[in-house]
């Protein structure tokens, strides 16, 4: 119990973990962070065509060393055929750098798979300071063929002009033969 007056240490990492999924890998690696009496701040999990990817960010109060917490995950890691990576983070790291009174849109993008599609939407985005904050792609099955779905959720800053945007991604849409859409996200407050 923190003191008035006192300054607890708290020691924050990024834990990385990847490998072939399969049932009980969350229970490992949350077992592993109870014990240690680690606290999860935010974590994001999902299965790329059978590989289990997650991020975490979690909190230990105490000052738990990254080494310490590294060699914790040996075991999971031999018993479940997993990598666990631990990247300590500074105060710094942990500040998201937030566009003021930027606009949150989703954007769709669907059509024949081919290379290229999320580096030419992408960099359309980049060019215009558009910072990407969720990003999900798949390969499905189509009649003629493999088709490709990616769905980006991003925030555009007001100084972006929409009409411009929108022309420039539906020409590049265009050229690939693929559909694309931008939507703004409604933002209720409570």
């Amino acid at each position: 119990m923190e003191r008035k007056g006192d300054v607890m240490d708290i020691s924050r990492y990024a834990v990385t973990i990847l490998g072939k999924d399969r049932p009980g890998i969350i229970a490992a690696i949350t077992k592993v962070l109870y014990e240690k009496g680690g606290n999860i701040e935010d974590s994001s999990m999902t299965i790329l065509e059978g590989e289990f990817a997650m991020i975490l960010i979690v909190a230990f109060s105490g000052g738990l060393e990254g080494e310490e917490l590294s060699r914790a995950f040996h075991s999971v890691e031999a018993e479940m055929g997993l990598r666990v990576f631990v990247k300590p983070l500074s105060e710094e790291e942990l500040i998201r750098e937030e566009i003021p009174d930027a606009r949150p849109y989703t954007l769709s993008i669907f059509g024949g798979d081919r290379p290229g599609i999320v580096y030419r939407i992408t960099s359309i985005l980049a060019e215009r300071g558009i910072n990407i904050t969720d990003m999900e792609t798949k390969i499905l099955e189509g009649d003629k063929g493999p088709l490709y779905a990616m769905v980006l959720e991003v925030d555009v800053p007001p100084s972006v002009d929409m009409d411009d945007l929108n022309r420039r991604l539906k020409a590049t849409a265009e050229e690939m033969g693929i559909e694309v859409s931008i939507q703004p996200i409604e933002i209720y407050r409570l």
